[in-house]
C-alpha cells in the first residue's frame, strides 16, 4: 500500500483498521485526528505507525483537537515527511502549539535527528472557521480569551517566519487569514506569504 486516506468515519472501524493493519511502504497519508491523545484511536494511529515505519513523504492532517505532547510523538515517527498539508476546524487551538512546535525544533544550531519533520520542504495549512466562533469578542466566551488569542495569532506568524527561514522550506501556503482579530499579526503571514520561500 503506498496511499492511505482515512477521514470521516465511524470511530470504532477507525480504530479496528488501524489496530490491526500494517503498510511498510505507506508514502501518502492523510488522516482526520479528533481529540487527537484524548481517545483510543490515538493509541491505534501511533501504534499503526509504530508497527509499519512507513517512508511517508506526504502527510495530511485534518485537525479537530489534540494534545501537543502526543503530536509530537506522532510526528517523531514519521521524520521521512516532505510535504505536510494541516487542515483545522473551529479555534487556534492547534495552532497554538503544532506550527510553534515545529519550527522550535528547527531553531538554528539544533540537532537534525532531534528535529520535528528534518526533510520538510512544503507546508500548507488550510483553517476552516465556524460561524459561532465570531461571537469571541467576549473575554470569558468558551476559555478562550480574546487577548490569548490575539497572542497566539502573533506567536503562529511569528512560528511561520521562523520555520520558512530555518527548515529550507521550497513552499509555503495559508488561507486562514480572514479570521484574524490581530491585523499585525496578519500582515507579518501576508508579507510572508509574499517574500516567499528562500
Amino acid at each position: 500500500m503506498v496511499s492511505f486516506i482515512v477521514e470521516h468515519g465511524f470511530f470504532e472501524g477507525r480504530k479496528l483498521l488501524f489496530t490491526h493493519l500494517r503498510a511498510p511502504s505507506l508514502r501518502y497519508f492523510v488522516v482526520e485526528l479528533d481529540d487527537f491523545g484524548m481517545d483510543k484511536e490515538t493509541l491505534a494511529v501511533t501504534g499503526f505507525l509504530e508497527r509499519s515505519r512507513p517512508p511517508i513523504v506526504h502527510l495530511g492532517l485534518h485537525i479537530m483537537g489534540g494534545d501537543s505532547e502526543d503530536f509530537r510523538r506522532l510526528f517523531r515517527l514519521i521524520p521521512t515527511v516532505e510535504e505536510l498539508s494541516i487542515e483545522h476546524d473551529i479555534s487556534f487551538i492547534e495552532e497554538r502549539f503544532v506550527i510553534p512546535m515545529i519550527a522550535n525544533s528547527h531553531a538554528p544550531g539544533s540537532d537534525r535527528v532531534a528535529r520535528l519533520f528534518p526533510n520538510l520542504r512544503t507546508l500548507n495549512w488550510a483553517g476552516k472557521r465556524e460561524d459561532e466562533w465570531d461571537h469571541l469578542e467576549n473575554p470569558d466566551d468558551e476559555g478562550y480569551p480574546l487577548v490569548e488569542m490575539i497572542r497566539d495569532e502573533h506567536t503562529f506568524a511569528d512560528a511561520l517566519i521562523k520555520l520558512r527561514d530555518h527548515a529550507g522550506l521550497e513552499e509555503l501556503g495559508y488561507d486562514a487569514l480572514g479570521k484574524f482579530r490581530s491585523g499585525e499579526a496578519r500582515s507579518k503571514i501576508k508579507r510572508l506569504l509574499k517574500e516567499g520561500v528562500k
